[in-house]
């Protein structure tokens, strides 16, 4: 009896959550949308509108990471349109990123002029606790085959998983 590999996932992202939101939310906005023009309320079904576009544009990422290979998956337009990478072991894969370490000291997250009071506060307060980078985006790439890429943020724990995956030696 032949074990298949793929099948059993070291960590996949919990992503169900943020992604039945999204749809939720797209379902209540077109809903309120469609019954505003349909009850002339122009001026509110023009506002939903913009809302709804604005929205779209938030992208939802997924990592699955199982024994032979790993899986990138993207959601658009409210989580209704899936984009896929899969990236197998034997694969000649590279992982690259730009920028500091994790757990290094981050840029400050917030820029206001120190001469005002509450900027002055904010720099005094990061002096005790800067910014720690906790994710870092990567590039993930096929080598053989370069319009295989993708850009995704990763924390370290999937970033190590994943370098044990591409840098593990081949088992015959």
């Amino acid at each position: 009896m032949k074990c298949d590999n793929s099948l059993i996932i070291i960590y996949k992202r919990n992503i169900e959550k943020r992604v039945f939101s999204l749809r939720l939310v797209f379902l209540i906005l077109g809903t309120g949308c469609f019954l505003a023009f349909n009850y002339h309320y122009d001026s509110l079904g023009y506002f939903v509108s913009v809302i709804l576009i604005t929205l779209s544009i938030i992208v939802v990422k997924d990592v699955a990471i199982s024994v032979d290979s790993f899986l990138v998956s993207k959601y658009y337009f409210f989580g209704l349109i899936k984009w896929t990478w899969n990236f197998n072991k034997g694969n000649n894969i590279k992982l690259s990123s730009f920028g500091s370490d994790f757990g290094q000291d981050g840029e400050s997250s917030f820029h206001d002029d120190t001469a005002t009071g509450l900027g002055c506060l904010f720099m005094i307060l990061e002096v005790f606790s800067p910014p720690k980078i906790v994710m870092k985006e990567f590039k993930i790439e096929k080598i053989d085959s370069p319009s295989k890429r993708v850009y995704i943020l990763l924390d370290k724990y999937e970033f190590d998983n994943l370098q044990k995956l591409i840098h593990h030696p081949q088992s015959t």
